[in-house]
């Protein structure tokens, strides 16, 4: 079996309009989790520009108010940007689909590995009233290496969307958390703000691709 890498057929294949929301998630990815990607090429900054500059530049182009040529030399210069990042995460990841994933990125999938089944996905939430800890879990789910889970605040988004190669798109940015991919069914969350509500949606991955998300499940954290 060949090492599981990074897909980069799977973002240079993307539409053009797709593209710089594809970044976004990269950058979310990678720059949100720095205990598992501490020494990324580029700052947080560097990359938000980039992305910000192709998507100023192609809403020039399809105004018509940009040349081709100038068009296609910042979608390089984004694409260019991604290969490193992507070079990056391999180098990071040694093979391992769940931090790919986690980064943002897709991982190429190994033939001998095994599809996820449909799924119902089946999701508890409870909290600790003494310690102030919140407990989600999921069910089973064939073949599945790890469980994510996504976690938001205040509010659950109105859209959110797993796309096939695992990649999320949703509102209420400003509501999210964070993205738990440890292995387990069991999550445990800790030094949450008290009195505030959480949302927690599951979903079940492996090298070959991701679940469905569950519904929302939402509880407020209690003070400890």
């Amino acid at each position: 079996m060949g090492k599981v890498k990074v897909s980069v057929n799977y973002y240079h294949k993307r539409p053009l309009d797709k593209i710089g929301t594809f970044a976004a998630g990269v950058r979310v990815g990678i720059y949100t989790h720095p205990d598992t990607f501490n020494n990324p090429p580029f700052t947080e900054e560097e990359v938000k520009d980039k992305i910000k500059v192709y998507s100023d530049i192609r809403s020039a182009y399809t105004g018509r108010r940009m040349s081709k040529a100038n068009f296609k030399r910042d979608y390089n210069t984004l694409i260019t940007m991604l290969d490193r990042l992507a070079t990056y995460v391999d180098d990071t990841a040694k093979g391992d689909p769940i931090k790919i994933l986690l980064s943002g990125f897709t991982p190429t999938r190994p033939s001998n590995s095994s599809w996820l089944p449909p799924w119902q996905p089946l999701v508890t939430v409870s909290r600790n009233v003494t310690s102030g800890e919140l407990f989600a879990e999921s069910n089973k789910l064939e073949n599945a290496i790890y469980y994510g889970c996504i976690v938001f605040k205040d509010s659950a988004p109105e859209r959110i969307i797993m796309q096939p190669g695992g990649k999320l798109e949703f509102s209420n940015n400003e509501n999210f958390v964070f993205i738990d991919v440890t292995k387990g069914r069991k999550k445990v969350f800790r030094n949450l703000k008290p009195e505030v509500m959480y949302y927690f949606y599951f979903y079940a991955a492996n090298a070959n691709g991701v679940s469905a998300l569950s519904e929302v499940k939402g509880i407020k954290c209690l003070k400890g």
